[in-house]
């Protein structure tokens, strides 16, 4: 079942057959028919019982590296997926299609997802449910499993499968606190935050865990613990966070650069394209449009804060209208309305949720972008990607700007940072502007150098490796 001198594939094949009854049938089987043998006796009896062929494929195993990393691989893809409304399974989607023109690709997924649906004219995949992976206890007949995890209810059973299945997991969050304490309660996120590799760790849950879910920059622990050390690789996009997810966990991550998924449908963008956009979305072409992208969400994402600081920037005599480019809870969006009402903002609005084209003309029409997080430890983020995609000049949270290298354009703030603050970067971005033939060619370049493409390829040379380096752990 496994390499005893490796302690990782050990935990592995511990957790694959835990609790089997097809393995302990086999074992009970095997042991109703043991006969004791001179170890001489019992290699030679099963030498002599290979044909020649067999003993060719033998070598062949000894060479699987060099056929790995020639041959196409055959992969298993389990993630959310399109149209199901989550930034993972926008990303997943394109990732996905791109994976497929270089690999064989079986896409695992939930009821609501449509993955055929997305594909373009050429490309090709199989489609299956998530379910029959947890009713085949993990077993599966391709080279690698894929689980792609983040920290929402989507992700429930891509997480589950890594406890029964060995996966090179990819998370797109770089904290998954909030996920286990809806599905352990407060007891068992606290026990799971107490798990760590870091000597230096506090020995008890300070501050109380409630003033550490409402101000991630007080975080003790990621809650990665389990995700990271299940994975037979662990991958994920923040350079940010690295350190401290290793340091916590004990597993190096492998990073990987995050692609820009939303590549404009324009060779080039124009002052025309822009204008062409402001029409169609009913902006004022003489106002300056502030957006900010994304699930609306003023605990991790600051909302309050951008509203806050278009009402500075108002106060000082611009004529600013501000865009929430998304949804949010019911609440919260209420929340919001009454303040920006209470601010005097004279052009606001909450979006809803957005079709795919409605979202590409607000980056279109966007003269200056806002992303913010409360803290570095709360993920990539996929809309200031596509800000800078389309040439966006934008301010954003320090962390976000490393995590997805952002080009000059796009403004790093503080991790800590006032209304005020966001406000004076947004005013020196609308008096000391971009040449805007230098910013489309730094757009162009960050498009090339952040492709799916490129990311596609990028993770194939990850997934080759792990076949290569289990295959290998396998002859040994």
């Amino acid at each position: 079942m496994t390499d005893p001198r490796d302690l990782s594939q050990f935990a592995r094949a511990i957790s694959k057959h835990r609790g089997r009854k097809s393995t302990a049938a086999k074992q009970r089987k095997s042991l109703s028919s043991h006969k004791h043998l001179s170890l001489e006796s019992a290699i030679a009896e099963r030498v002599a019982g290979l044909p020649t062929a067999a003993l060719c494929e033998v070598e062949k195993v000894n060479e699987s590296p060099a056929v790995v990393s020639d041959r196409r691989l055959n992969i298993v893809f389990a993630s959310p997926w399109a149209p199901q409304r989550s930034g993972v399974a926008d990303f997943s989607t394109i990732i996905g299609i791109e994976l497929a023109k270089l690999a064989d690709v079986t896409v695992y997924s939930t009821a609501d997802a449509d993955p055929r649906a997305s594909l373009p004219d050429g490309v090709n995949l199989e489609v299956r449910s998530v379910e029959s992976l947890f009713a085949s206890n993990g077993e599966h007949d391709h080279d690698v499993l894929v689980s792609v995890v983040g920290n929402s209810h989507f992700h429930l059973p891509f997480v589950e499968l890594t406890d029964i299945a060995s996966c090179v997991v990819v998370a797109h969050d770089t904290r998954m606190n909030e996920f286990y304490m809806a599905l352990r309660g407060v007891g068992g996120l606290q026990e799971l935050m107490m798990r760590t590799a870091d000597p230096n760790a506090p020995r008890s849950i300070e501050p109380p865990l409630d003033d550490q879910i409402a101000d991630m920059r007080l975080l003790q622990n990621a809650g990665l613990w389990e995700v990271a050390r299940q994975a037979q690789r662990f991958v994920f996009h923040s350079p940010s966070a690295k350190e401290r997810i290793e340091r916590e966990t004990g597993i190096e991550p492998v990073v990987i650069t995050f692609p820009n998924y939303r590549e404009p449908d324009l060779a080039s963008i124009s002052a025309a394209d822009r204008l062409a956009a402001k029409k169609r979305l009913g902006f004022d072409p003489h106002r300056i449009h502030l957006t900010s992208l994304g699930f609306i969400d003023i605990r991790t994402k600051m909302s309050d804060v951008v509203i806050e600081a278009a009402a500075w920037l108002q106060q000082w005599g611009h004529p600013v209208s501000l865009h929430l480019a998304g949804s949010g809870s019911a609440d919260e969006e209420a929340t919001l309305l009454a303040q920006a009402q209470y601010a005097g903002l004279n052009d606001f609005e909450i979006t809803g949720f957005l079709s795919d084209d409605d979202f590409r003309d607000y980056l279109l029409a966007t003269d200056i972008g806002i992303q913010l997080r409360i803290s570095s430890l709360l993920g990539v983020s996929g809309p200031l990607g596509d800000l800078a995609g389309y040439g966006v000049t934008s301010v954003a949270s320090s962390g976000l700007v490393r995590d997805v290298d952002a080009p000059e354009y796009v403004h790093a703030l503080p991790e800590y940072v006032s209304p005020v603050m966001v406000a004076q970067l947004i005013e020196r971005c609308m008096l000391e502007p971009n040449d805007d033939s230098e910013r489309e060619a730094m757009r162009l370049t960050y498009l090339k150098d952040h492709s799916p493409q490129l990311y596609a390829a990028q993770f194939l040379d990850v997934l080759r490796a792990e076949v290569a380096r289990t295959r290998e752990a396998e002859v040994k």
